[in-house]
């Protein structure tokens, strides 16, 4: 059994019924084993055409490298693929990036794609997909730096190879219904979490669009949530604004969610017109690079559990074995936290994404505090978190994140989780308290 990446391309007509398409018939080639977010690109070249839709997929497969490449041309063609133009516009473009660790310089075959570390459009959702891959050359986490002016566009939560369908990326999970302060959100269950409630971070996401509803023109600059009960996903909730003051250059509201005439949550966040630059702040900590890290949907695995959707989805990189991502003596958790959001120039949801990591690690960091880390039993559920957002401009596509636990009783845990841009920019600051379930 071999295993393969594959690179999926598409700007003619509906891209993603194109991509979609190309699923199937890759799934008929071996087994789809994980796949990256479905990533808005521009086109390369000087040929006037429409954006494309790029994402990357890992398959375990038992063809050869030429016998897949062959099947992924015969994809193409079923798909109305045409190579009149070089770069130009096309239904369906399908390469083979990579194959089982192999060197191959053949007539129309060549492995490691040549241009992989070239191309943002690739390079990002390889990586996603499989943060430790690496060719002769190195990891290709490691070359991500080089291709940050490169703008690629989110569009969609990452593949879930079991239904071959990509889960709804938060912005697309955020819309809203609703003016003058009453909002309605479905709430989408691909940002479940693992014991089958919604994703705190969703939920703090949704606040977000409902405070970017009232001030679009503002940024968000605090935010409080408590959380009342646990939120059950699919249905709807009601998002009601109160503003506590507003003034021409920034505003106090207060959001309330509420189910079925039942409250489940309460948010205060403070929103202005210009947050300011950053002069001082804590320094970015030195940590372990991406490719020496795993997915959380992964870890969680390996301990027994079922991830949730919006583990799938969001997919952090941690290192259960060195938790700091340094040397395993600081007693913190450091973890790699990709953008949910990344090329969408919306402070909003770009501070949602860095609500979601405040949420998120604290977990690991209260296991670690009680010698459990990796032990599936403990369960820490979260009764209040607050965040102070520094800067949410293009964040890019990963942040660092930093949570170290301030106390740990029977009861509670409380912790303090720094965020940085990964260009070293500090963008948040939050706590956490959370109730401790042995």
């Amino acid at each position: 059994m071999a295993k393969a990446f594959i690179g999926l391309g598409s700007n003619i007509g509906d891209r993603r019924k194109h991509l979609l398409a190309a699923l199937a018939g890759i799934s008929d080639l071996g087994t789809v084993t994980v796949g990256s977010p479905v990533y808005e690109t521009d086109p390369i070249g000087n040929i006037d055409q429409d954006p494309f839709e790029n994402a990357v997929v890992g398959l375990d497969t038992t063809r050869s490298a030429r016998d897949l490449l062959a099947g992924l041309v015969e994809i193409e063609d079923r798909n109305g693929r045409r190579r009149d133009v070089r770069w130009g516009p096309r239904t369906l473009d399908l390469d083979l990036l990579w194959y089982d660790g192999q060197v191959i310089a053949e007539p129309e075959l060549i492995v490691p794609h040549p241009r992989i570390r070239d191309r943002k459009f690739v390079l990002a959702p390889l990586v996603y997909a499989a943060p430790s891959l690496a060719d002769q050359d190195g990891p290709y986490a490691d070359s991500l730096a080089a291709v940050d002016d490169q703008m690629v566009r989110r569009v969609t939560g990452q593949l879930d190879p079991r239904t071959l369908r990509w889960l709804a990326g938060i912005g697309s999970a955020l819309e809203l219904r609703g003016s003058d302060g009453t909002y309605v959100v479905n709430l989408a269950c691909d940002w479940e979490n693992l014991n089958g409630s919604m994703f705190g971070g969703y939920l703090g996401a949704a606040v977000l669009a409902a405070a970017a509803a009232e001030h679009p023109d503002k940024v968000p600059t605090t935010l409080t949530y408590r959380y009342l009960r646990p939120v059950p996903c699919g249905g709807e909730a009601l998002l009601a604004v109160e503003h506590n003051r507003r003034t021409d250059r920034s505003a106090d509201l207060s959001v309330s969610v509420w189910i079925d005439d039942l409250e489940y949550g309460r948010a205060h966040l403070s929103v202005v017109t210009d947050r300011g630059q950053v002069v001082a702040s804590p320094a970015v900590p030195q940590v372990l690079p991406m490719h020496r890290c795993r997915p959380l949907d992964e870890l969680i695995d390996a301990v027994g559990q079922e991830p949730g959707n919006s583990v799938r989805s969001w997919r952090p990189l941690e290192n259960w074995d060195i938790p700091d991502l340094v040397d395993g003596t600081s007693g913190v958790v450091r973890a790699w936290c990709p953008n949910p959001v990344e090329g969408l120039d919306d402070s909003y949801l770009s501070a949602a994404g860095l609500f979601m990591a405040v949420d998120a690690l604290v977990w690991p960091a209260a296991m670690l505090a009680a010698g459990r880390l990796g032990d599936r039993a403990i369960y820490t559920p979260t009764v209040e978190i607050s965040t102070r957002f520094a800067d949410t401009e293009r964040l890019g596509g990963w942040c660092i994140g930093e949570a170290r636990v301030d106390h740990l009783t029977t009861k509670w845990v409380a912790g303090t989780i720094q965020v940085w841009a990964g260009d070293g920019r500090h963008a948040a600051t939050g706590h956490s308290l959370n109730l401790a379930i042995g």
